[in-house]
């Protein structure tokens, strides 16, 4: 009897002085060192702690350090890339190069329109311009109004009469404009016309006889080469 009673009192002692310690404090444990404790009474297991994974810390530390490494490897590869396309720009003469535009036309969608912004010498600065590139113009053609913003008179231009498509006839003013291309001033002869509602162009005079227009449809861009 007093060793049932025994039994009985160290199963309960240490069931409210022992067991009810460890889990409160299971959180310390675990901080501890990757030791394995087994408390049993009766040969039953209490707790059991467990190595940590060390494998799982190698692999996060790995990707930690990857990550600069990849990104270092990218702006190495995209500084090359722009390195190579330059050359081969420097190597065809490539003075300009300028994203093909498409405009959607009615009955005909999306198709290509060859036109160029180029910057033109005013009294005040330069002020952009976009020329639409045509081969089978004589000559560049301007808007009147350009002639007062580059501080010339038209008074004292020759006054020339040209047909336009379809044979309509118009009025025009010969003079001069000067460009900026690759970093550089370019006089190139234009007329000042009195039309209303054309588009500038660049034509053969000057520009084409100068120039030579490549549009590559691959790379979706038009380079104008020397």
């Amino acid at each position: 009897m007093y060793s049932k009673h025994m039994d009985s009192f160290s199963a309960q002692s240490y069931s409210q002085n022992v067991a009810k310690p460890l889990e409160e404090h299971s959180s310390a444990v675990d901080e501890m060192q990757p030791v394995t404790y087994n408390f049993s009474v009766g040969g039953q297991q209490i707790r059991q702690t467990r190595s940590p994974n060390h494998t799982s810390g190698f692999l996060k530390l790995l990707i930690l350090l990857s990550i600069p490494l990849l990104f270092t490897a990218a702006i190495g590869l995209f500084i090359t890339n722009q390195n190579q396309e330059q050359m081969v720009l420097e190597q065809n003469n490539v003075v300009m190069v300028i994203p093909m535009k498409m405009v959607n036309w009615q009955d005909l969608g999306n198709v290509f329109e060859p036109v160029v912004s180029l910057p033109i010498k005013t009294k005040s600065g330069y002020d952009s311009m976009e020329f639409l590139l045509d081969s089978g113009a004589v000559i560049s053609s301007l808007p009147r109004d350009w002639a007062e913003k580059m501080g010339k008179d038209l008074a004292f231009m020759k006054r020339s009469t040209f047909k336009g498509f379809g044979g309509k006839t118009s009025f025009a003013y010969q003079g001069e404009m000067t460009v900026l291309i690759n970093e550089e001033d370019k006089v190139i002869p234009v007329v000042f016309t009195e039309a209303v509602g054309t588009k500038s162009l660049l034509g053969r005079k000057g520009f084409f006889e100068q120039y030579s227009i490549v549009f590559n449809h691959q790379t979706e861009r038009i380079e104008i080469r020397q």
